[in-house]
């Protein structure tokens, strides 16, 4: 029989009784929330009062939300798009919207992060320093400019584990119904969900606490409510399902035709890459908090409380644990058995959304100096972070060029030209996407070289406008084919009917360097043909 000595017992006791729940808890919960709000809030501001136009991700977006429908592209499930469409009856087809409703999730991100910690904790200080820890994650502060879908998937992946510790805990039927929406909408949310959620029922049976709740008849009751949220979606996809294959193959790198050994080189050579960009940051701050302390440890070997163990070794964290290697396990299958050699860091998330949860655990099973330690690398290399991405979130960033073009500015000339409202035929999303924010009361269809309306056709009274623009990918005078075929009209007509707009823009001394004039400003030109009301009608 094991027995544990009066010294050993103490330690313990004060080990367990150091990051146990506490009065100022709730104190610490209202100032974790707050600090979220804050900077979603500032990166708000910043995207607001800094950019103009839509990128292509949220113009793509906008361009979809003109109307409900089940499916609208094969690479996406359809609820980010449904979330947009809803907000914008509330605050309009603008840009502040899908603005608005991006930080809105990003907030959700930190705050369904912050309760999945504080479950694995059981207090609300690590769970703190294990949440404001995303902030090292670049991928966060890309959220909000690049990406969409994934942010719906970044709140549903730590919800997901949440709920499985809580059934695991209390087995409630109400726990057994969340888990079902949370699986449902996570993968209305993206296809990838999936495979958090394959990685969070092999990590919860290979715990028998967690096992026992997976396992129970109430179980029933999530794959219930889960079918029912999500198999509408397919039936209504059904004929889209060779087209997401297809679009899969091309994402993934799996169609190229590399061979068996040069296939997974590049995918294992894109995995570490990306799994790097995320994790690099989390795993200097951990270790220089680890080395700090035991280099104090080294030099005042006598001081117990640097001698302190702060060991986390409860089923949460090790079902947490599990969930992660599970992820990585999924995900290096996929490489060296289905050939992917394409990983991007965005999908990455996917498998470690609950890597900074693991990183402030090592730091406090290290001591409680080091968690303390690690809350000062946290700030510092964190606000070092938060500065470099404020910057290039900036019009000071030249890269963010395509977020500065002048489309108020087109719109304007474009309704001096005579265009008031009507069908738009767009060739380009993110000119598509932009247009809808500038005519929200036309009907603006984008037209590359194949064509799906995103909104019902126009009446015969309005007018049609048809444009692209000039630039490197489209340098042409006449009219892209496929435009000239939707609109039905014949090319003669259209080359007699083109007009073009040139617009001169400068911001910020975003620029173009010519070598003999010095700096000048940026032009954009766009060609269009506008039709008048009654003449012809866009199909």
């Amino acid at each position: 029989m094991n027995t544990v000595s009066p010294a050993a017992a103490s330690s313990l006791n004060e080990a367990s009784a150091e990051f146990a729940p506490s009065s100022n808890d709730r104190r610490i919960v209202r100032l974790t929330v707050v600090g979220f709000g804050a900077y979603c809030l500032f990166v708000l501001a910043l995207k607001w009062l800094g950019f103009s136009a839509a990128g292509f991700d949220h113009a793509k977006e906008i361009y979809h939300a003109q109307e409900l429908r089940w499916v609208y592209d094969a690479a996406n499930p359809p609820l980010y798009t449904w979330l947009l469409h809803g907000a914008q009856q509330v605050f309009g087809v603008r840009l502040a919207t899908v603005l608005i409703l991006n930080n809105l999730l990003l907030f959700l991100i930190f705050l369904a992060s912050f309760v999945l910690a504080r479950r694995v904790f059981a207090a609300a200080l690590p769970a703190a320093f294990a949440a404001c820890s995303l902030m090292l994650v670049g991928q966060y502060h890309k959220f909000l400019y690049t990406m969409s879908h994934s942010l719906l998937a970044a709140i549903f992946c730590p919800l997901l584990l949440w709920l499985l510790l809580r059934i695991s805990a209390e087995r409630r039927l109400r726990d057994y119904a969340a888990l079902g929406v949370v699986v449902g909408l996570g993968l209305l949310s993206k296809f990838l969900f999936l495979a958090a959620v394959v990685a969070a029922v092999i990590a919860a049976l290979c715990l028998r606490r967690t096992r026992r709740g997976l396992l129970d008849p109430r179980i029933a009751v999530t794959l219930a409510i889960a079918a029912a949220i999500f198999t509408p979606f397919v039936l209504v996809s059904l004929d889209y399902w060779s087209r997401l294959s297809t679009i899969f193959r091309a994402r993934s790198g799996t169609d190229q035709a590399l061979g068996f050994f040069a296939s997974r080189g590049d995918g294992l050579w894109s995995l570490s890459t990306s799994i790097g960009e995320y994790a690099v940051a989390l795993v200097v701050v951990t270790g220089l908090a680890i080395l700090w302390t035991k280099r104090e440890r080294k030099a005042s070997p006598s001081d117990p409380g640097l001698r302190t163990q702060r060991p986390y070794q409860s089923d949460e964290m090790r079902f947490v644990g599990y969930a992660v290697l599970e992820s990585l396990a999924l995900v290096l299958a996929a490489v060296l058995i289905g050939g992917v050699s394409i990983i991007k860091p965005r999908f990455v998330h996917i498998f470690l959304y609950a890597l900074p949860i693991l990183a402030v655990a090592m730091a406090a099973h290290a001591g409680a100096p080091t968690l303390r330690r690690y809350a000062v690398l946290l700030a510092l290399v964190g606000a070092g972070i938060l500065g470099i991405r404020t910057v290039n979130s900036t019009p000071l960033c030249l890269n963010r060029c395509e977020d500065l073009v002048p489309f108020d500015r087109l719109a304007k000339a474009l309704a001096a030209a005579g265009f008031e409202r009507g069908t738009i035929l767009a060739h380009g999303v993110r000119l598509g996407g932009n247009m809808v924010v500038q005519f929200p009361q036309s009907r603006v269809d984008v037209v590359i070289d194949q064509f799906v309306p995103a909104a019902p056709p126009a009446g015969r009274r309005d007018q049609c406008l048809i444009i692209w623009q000039m630039g490197p990918y489209y340098t042409s005078n006449e009219a892209p084919a496929a435009l000239i075929r939707v609109a039905g009209i014949s090319p003669e007509r259209a080359r007699a009917a083109t007009q073009s707009i040139t617009i001169d823009w400068r911001w910020y001394g975003v620029a173009v360097v010519d070598p003999m004039r010095g700096w000048r400003p940026r032009r954009t030109t766009w060609r269009y043909i506008l039709l008048p009301a009654g003449t012809e009608r866009c199909r």
